[in-house]
């Protein structure tokens, strides 16, 4: 493939790229870290063969030590189901037994009017202008955690930082030296953690990954789930998916500390509309609610300065909410203990207008083998 291109297609796939997004017919597709970076060393040579070796030098380097074989095979599976192939009956990624691996199809530069709009996929936009728009998240997530975590901290020397956004939390703690994971499923936050820690000299390790289905490279002490990044599940029911993703993440005995936005907030205070500008966008926030109170629908209509023009440019997001009864049965059956809850009045800084019951607050502690839990209501 000649030159540096921006998007490529093939058979109905779109994958940009540079922001590590893969849809098909228009619809994104989850595709974690490992799995992508395969892909794009394979589209790079559609009909040739990738080696093994390729491909730890690709995903590792040469001084990482990790069990190759499992981790490439398991980053394999998961392109396939991503694409909806088959080692059996291959259309697109080909074993060569004891070689590496051949991309089988014809791939396209997509033509440059592709590259005007972003690929229809969550938080392409708003990642980018995420600080812009929810930049008073950073002191109400710092001093809630001071709140609750006052007494766990001390004894942590590990944390994994789920739905990570651009990175402040994940940074604030590197700075305190503990060593940092940071996960998110957008690769543009992704790539803003990186960026954000390389400036700064802190080490971060930057997972792109989906929190219903992640798996770290070792145990860690406590995860944080802050600014209701739960709440992004696309399905209800995928909650008991993260809280044992979450589980298999901590070491025995560790912490987990998340907020949601409950489903009193999705009817009060979703249903909104509002303007923001800024020298680089327009944008109209519209939110509404389905008629059970349990799944809202934000669209952001953004406008784009291009050349004396305006681009318009929608994105689409849904939340999902759980009832306090629904979160702790989700966290007992994954092996947690509830240790305390909070209304989010009660750690949050104090601000004209906050009602209770819109937010709470949840630590948990992962039980320790042959230890007996206590059921809390």
């Amino acid at each position: 493939m000649s030159g540096d291109p921006h998007f490529v297609r093939f058979a109905g796939f779109t994958l940009d790229l540079r922001s590590g997004e893969l849809a098909r017919n228009g619809r994104r597709l989850l595709l974690p870290e490992q799995p992508f970076r395969i892909l794009t060393l394979l589209v790079r040579s559609p009909g040739s063969l990738v080696t093994r070796d390729d491909l730890r030098r690709e995903l590792w380097g040469q001084d990482t030590f990790v069990d190759f074989e499992h981790s490439i095979n398991a980053a394999i599976k998961r392109l396939r189901e991503a694409l909806g192939d088959s080692a059996a009956r291959s259309q697109f990624v080909e074993t060569l037994p004891r070689r590496g691996y051949r991309f089988k199809v014809a791939v396209d530069v997509a033509p440059p009017a592709s590259q005007e709009v972003p690929i229809n996929a969550p938080y392409a936009l708003l990642a980018r202008f995420y600080d812009v728009l929810c930049g008073y998240a950073a002191p109400i997530n710092r001093h809630a955690r001071r709140q609750i975590l006052c007494a766990v901290l001390p004894s942590v020397k590990s944390v994994c930082d789920v739905g990570c956004g651009t990175g402040e939390t994940a940074l604030d703690l590197a700075r305190h030296g503990l060593e940092v994971d940071a996960l998110d499923d957008s690769r543009v936050f992704c790539e803003t953690v990186r960026a954000r820690a390389r400036r700064a000299g802190l080490a971060v390790t930057v997972h792109c990954d989906d929190m219903r289905d992640f798996r770290l490279p070792r145990p860690v002490d406590l995860v944080l789930a802050e600014f209701a990044s739960l709440n992004n599940l696309a399905d209800r029911r995928d909650l008991p998916r993260v809280m044992h993703a979450v589980a298999r993440a901590l070491a025995d005995g560790g912490w987990f500390c998340f907020d949601v936005n409950t489903p009193r907030s999705l009817r009060v205070e979703y249903p909104q509309t509002f303007w923001l500008e800024d020298s680089r966008f327009k944008l109209v926030q519209h939110g509404s609610v389905e008629t059970d109170g349990r799944r809202a629908r934000l669209d952001f209509e953004w406008l784009l300065p291009a050349g004396r023009l305006w681009r318009h440019v929608r994105e689409t997001l849904w939340h999902v909410s759980w009832t306090d009864s629904e979160i702790k049965q989700a966290l007992r059956v994954a092996g947690f203990e509830l240790v305390r809850y909070f209304d989010g009045v009660d750690v949050r800084p104090q601000r004209p207008g906050t009602t209770r019951g819109t937010d709470a607050y949840y630590l948990a502690r992962k039980g320790r083998p042959g230890q007996r839990r206590r059921a809390r209501t």
